[in-house]
């Protein structure tokens, strides 16, 4: 049984590998030329060393340790035999046509990969809950996960983030899903399960209905934060004193949304700050509170479309990295500091 899964695994490759070829060399013949110049390498031994495809790469003891097949015009279903890869640390097949149901359970469950990345392809249908084998088993070395792009359906599978406790960066965005959980139709709220990944350094769920609030003690969990993209959602509630908890955070996205209140004071803790975008939302207050001399790194502050009053404090002008500043359709009065 073993012999056949790898016999399957090493002719999914190698098709791939044929594609490619062909996607590469129908830009200087025709593609049936193309086709016919490859064809004699889909039909010899399949078990000829594969470490010498264009795309795979191995390591010193000839286990496939990566698959970049990138943009090659690649077409059919993933694999998902291809979780069964040990050594296996790279999957790389965005900006294909890969199409049909895409085995996320095989592929997340595996033993050995970091990154897999399968954005900006055709594939569809629901992902489907973990299984309880799955999801008791040693927490797996995924780090990067791309599924964007993509027309998957139904909800993001809750039980996920039992398993993915090391993810670093998360990119679900541009598909059709449901239920909680940018450009998705998400609605509902970000699920706590989200929050156990403390690992997270990047997540992106721009452009969907997520709703409710960011509450302080999930907020905290992840400390190792970059970039937080929630914009154009309709997140409600106030930014939380917890995000100055936040000290690696480069980008804060929080734009159309539907939060109010004040600005916490501790957000001049956040001192890598870079991004500050919280434009169109009904925030208010007075920006005094915050100390902008502890921001030098701001490039970006848009505050656009808020209920900001007051004047702009001088602490603002400090930050002299800044390139773009947008505080129009406020409430703020008195003179500028040019």
């Amino acid at each position: 049984m073993a012999e056949k899964i790898r016999i399957a695994m090493v002719y999914q490759l190698k098709r791939w590998v044929l594609h490619a070829q062909v996607y590469k060399n129908s830009l200087s013949m025709e593609r049936t030329a193309a086709a016919k110049k490859w064809s004699s390498f889909l039909l010899a031994d399949k078990m000829q060393d594969c470490c010498t495809w264009e795309g795979i790469t191995c390591s010193m003891d000839a286990t496939i340790s990566e698959v970049l097949l990138a943009s090659k015009g690649l077409e059919g279903n993933i694999s998902p035999y291809l979780g069964s890869l040990t050594g296996l640390l790279r999957l790389i097949l965005s900006h294909n046509s890969l199409s049909g149901e895409h085995p996320v359970e095989e592929l997340v469950s595996s033993t050995s990969l970091v990154i897999l990345d399968i954005s900006f392809n055709h594939l569809s249908g629901a992902l489907q809950e973990f299984s309880a084998q799955t999801s008791e088993t040693t927490i797996r070395p995924l780090q990067a996960l791309n599924i964007s792009s993509n027309l998957f359906t139904g909800q993001f599978p809750s039980t996920a983030w039992d398993v993915m406790n090391n993810l670093v960066a998360l990119n679900a965005s541009n598909n059709s899903f449901a239920g909680q959980g940018g450009h998705n139709n998400f609605h509902g709220a970000l699920p706590d399960e989200l929050f156990n990944a403390s690992s997270l350094e990047y997540l992106s769920f721009p452009y969907n209905v997520l709703n409710g609030v960011l509450h302080d003690a999930n907020i905290i969990k992840l400390s190792k934060l970059s970039i937080l993209d929630l914009e154009r959602n309709m997140f409600s509630g106030k930014i939380r004193s917890s995000v100055g908890q936040l000290k690696r955070l480069e980008e804060l996205h929080l734009g159309h949304n539907n939060m109010y209140g004040e600005l916490p004071s501790t957000l001049g803790n956040c001192t890598n700050l870079k991004i500050l975008d919280l434009k169109i939302n009904y925030l208010s207050g007075d920006l005094g509170r915050i100390n902008f001399s502890s921001l030098s790194n701001l490039m970006t502050i848009d505050l656009l479309v808020n209920n900001f009053n007051g004047t702009i404090p001088e602490s603002i002008y400090d930050c002299t990295n800044l390139i773009a500043l947008r505080l129009s359709w406020n409430k703020f009065h008195g003179s500028t500091e040019m």
